[in-house]
This record gives C-alpha cells, structure tokens and sequence, in this order.
C-alpha cells in the first residue's frame, strides 16, 4: 500500500513538473512574440517615416527647371536603394522564424538612420534656411576633402600609368572643389535671400563632384 501511494505520489509530482514546465515554455514563447512584434512595429514605424520624407523631397524638386534637378535625383536614388536595404533588414525581422531579431531590428534601425541623415542633408541643402544650408555645404565640402586625401595618400602605391590617371583626376577634383568652395563662401556672403539665387548651383557643383569622387574613392580604394 505503501509502496502505491509512494508511486502515486511521484508520479503526481512529475505530471505537475511537466505541467508547469510547458507553462513556463509558453509564457516565455509569449513573451517572445510579443517582443518581436514590438521590434518589428517600431522599425516599420521608422521606415514609414523615412520614406514620406522621401516622397516630400521627391515632390519638392518634382517641377524644378534647374540642372541641379538631376543631381537632386540622384541622390535621392542613392537614398532610396539605401531604404531597399533598411527594408530588406526589417523584413528578416517580421520573419517569425528568426531568433535573432532584436539584433536584425538593430541593423535595420541603423540602416535607416543613415538614409534620414542623407534625406535630412538634400532638405537642408534644397531648403529655405540658410544656417541649415551652410551647415550641410560645409560638411560636404569636408567630406569631399578628407576623400580627395586619401585618393592621394593610395595614389603612392600605384604603378605609373595608373598613377597618371589618378594625378588628373585628383588635379580636376581640386579645381572643382575650389569652384564649389567659391560658390559656398558667395552665398554665405549673399545679404538677406539673395543666396537662395545662388543655392541650386552650389548644390549641382557640390553634389556632382561628391560623386565623383566617391567613386573614384571606392573604385581605388574598395577595388
């Protein structure tokens, strides 16, 4: 008799243990999905945002009768192909599959951060404000020199023939850049809004040569 109430006793015991065990397992399995929806919720609420931006910037320069209006284009491409990415990031974080989601929603937030900074930077060059205006042509300006530095700093391992090529190109983006940093110095000298009348045509000069000397940058440095 004892003996059965002994095993009784021990299987009650486990059937509890296992009771509360699959308990455990599903309020953990809750708390997990609902950690994923809430990744997955405040990164789509980011990218949402970040593309009305972009559709605000789009709009904004949609009738603009300027040769800057192709700059401006392409690099809101540039920022859009740089959405494609966040996007494809958040889409491995809906994937109820993928256990790693808390770090996949952190990529993909950064990821997107880098593409509002992009669309911050056209809206402030494209824009009204003129202490915003210089802010960015400054930091542009900057950019395309610390690239235009380490060209030259890379064209010293390079064989002669290729070094040529470089030599002209890093001859061509110094006048360019004295050029576009001219420019930026007029409008910043320009009295009341009148350095609204010059502003497209730093921004064409500023982003072009941006582009063309990122890929340059990429093409000798990234191979």
């Amino acid at each position: 008799m004892r003996t059965w109430l002994a095993i009784m006793t021990v299987t009650l015991l486990v059937g509890c243990n296992a009771q509360e065990a699959r308990k455990a397992e599903d309020e953990a399995a809750t708390e997990l999905k609902k950690a994923r929806e809430a990744v997955v919720a405040e990164v789509k609420d980011d990218l949402k945002a970040t593309e009305k931006s972009m559709d605000e910037l789009r709009a904004n320069i949609k009738d603009l009768e300027h040769e800057a209006a192709g700059v401006y284009r392409a690099a809101i491409d540039e920022a859009d192909d740089a959405f494609d990415v966040a996007n494809s990031e958040w889409e491995k974080v809906a994937d109820g599959t993928n256990e790693a989601f808390k770090e996949l929603g952190a990529e993909a937030r950064e990821a997107n951060a880098a593409v509002e900074r992009q669309l911050r930077r056209l809206a402030a060059l494209t824009g009204d404000v003129k202490d915003d205006f210089i802010r960015e042509a400054d930091a542009v300006l900057g950019e395309i020199r610390d690239d235009v530095g380490v060209l030259e700093t890379k064209m010293a391992d390079l064989g002669d023939e290729a070094r040529k090529e470089y030599d002209s190109l890093a001859t061509q983006f110094k006048k360019d850049y004295q050029a576009a940093e001219n420019g930026v110095q007029k409008a910043k000298n320009a009295a009341d809004d009148s350095w609204k009348d010059v502003r497209h045509d730093v921004n064409h000069d500023l982003l072009k040569l941006k582009s063309e000397v990122r890929k340059a940058h990429d093409k000798l440095v990234l191979g």
